[in-house]
């Protein structure tokens, strides 16, 4: 009788029963605070992956790697195809012959050093542009020319500037690789400026005495008679300070296209048509390039002395022709040309 009373209570009972291979809740948490030391079995059948040094490989600080901006035009504007790296040019304007960045990725891709040697012989030359970066101090030059390096927007207006004088920068425009060096000139005399290619006359839309600066560069090149042959882009820098805007896109365009120059408003700041007007320069030098071999010799352009005569006439022509945009709404197709940096 006693025996079927504890069947019963077991039964009834509503703790779990443990089994005999489970193991106590006590002895369960004591097991669970004694640190478990298993031996360590290194094994030598497979061998070990080395790690690869980060630090020689950051690109930013080598001094062998040359950083490639690829872009591709379109009608919708200029389309950003990324950035890559590779190995300096030598002065021959060929890639340098040096070894790759880490042993290990020259050997999986298969690549000998004969083939490194054949394929930088085999490369192509590249054209090379002088391009004049002008306007007065502080209008945001070289801290442009530090944007136009990378598509990462790198707060120039806050980062250390670069005391080179001139940048070289390489370029993929339409599958055609160029050159682009940039020259921040600051005596503007006329044996260096007719070396140059293309011409990026920089102004601050803060600033009323750097867009007056601006304005008389321009004149300046005109009266050297450096216009006719060569682009020309008057750039509005800061944009992104609107609420301390002192000269309006208006302005801007009306004094652009009274030197047949073209215009364009960025901000170095936020990376605003940063892009836009580095591919830009290249696309204009070379459509200028290809108009001037047309055209060879043939001076069909007014001479510099008309142009002096008619700068005024031009200018207030240009303030009429804003007037009747402003009063009947539609924007005139001189203007509207003079912002697009795919067409002369």
């Amino acid at each position: 009788m006693q025996h079927n009373l504890q069947e019963t209570r077991s039964y009834c009972t509503s703790e779990p029963r443990l089994s005999e291979t489970e193991t106590p809740p006590q002895r369960r948490k004591l097991s669970q605070r004694r640190p478990q030391q298993h031996p360590q079995r290194k094994s030598n059948a497979f061998l070990d992956v080395p790690t690869m040094n980060m630090h020689h490989l950051r690109v930013s600080d080598d001094e062998d790697l040359d950083r490639l901006r690829t872009f591709s035009a379109s009608k919708g504007g200029i389309i950003n195809r990324g950035d890559s790296f590779r190995r300096r040019r030598s002065r021959s304007n060929s890639l340098a012959p040096v070894s790759p960045i880490h042993p290990r990725i020259g050997a999986l891709a298969g690549c000998t050093d004969m083939d490194m040697q054949e394929g930088v012989n085999s490369h192509p030359p590249v054209d090379v542009y002088h391009v004049e970066m002008l306007g007065a101090a502080g209008s945001g030059k070289q801290s442009l020319v530090s944007q136009f390096r990378t598509s990462d927007c790198i707060n120039a207006y806050d980062g250390p500037e670069c005391d080179e004088n001139e940048q070289n920068i390489s370029i993929i425009l339409n599958n055609i690789e160029s050159e682009l060096k940039f020259r921040i000139n600051q005596r503007e005399a006329k044996d260096e400026l007719e070396k140059a290619d293309a011409f990026l006359v920089v102004y601050s839309c803060v600033d009323k005495e750097s867009f007056t600066r601006a304005k008389n560069i321009l004149a300046h090149l005109q009266d050297m008679d450096l216009i006719r042959t060569r682009p020309i882009i008057l750039v509005a820098n800061k944009i992104d300070l609107a609420r301390s805007r002192a000269v309006s896109a208006q302005d801007g365009k009306c004094v652009a296209c009274t030197y047949g120059a073209k215009f364009i408003e960025v901000s170095v700041g936020i990376n605003h048509n940063c892009d836009e007007l580095l591919a830009g320069t290249l696309t204009q030098i070379r459509l200028k390039k290809e108009q001037n071999r047309i055209q060879g010799n043939r001076d069909t352009s007014p001479s510099p002395a008309h142009w002096y005569k008619s700068r005024s006439v031009m200018m207030a022509s240009m303030k009429a022709r804003q007037m009747l945009t402003w009063l009947l709404g539609k924007e005139d197709s001189k203007f509207k040309n003079c912002e697009n940096l795919q067409v002369l």
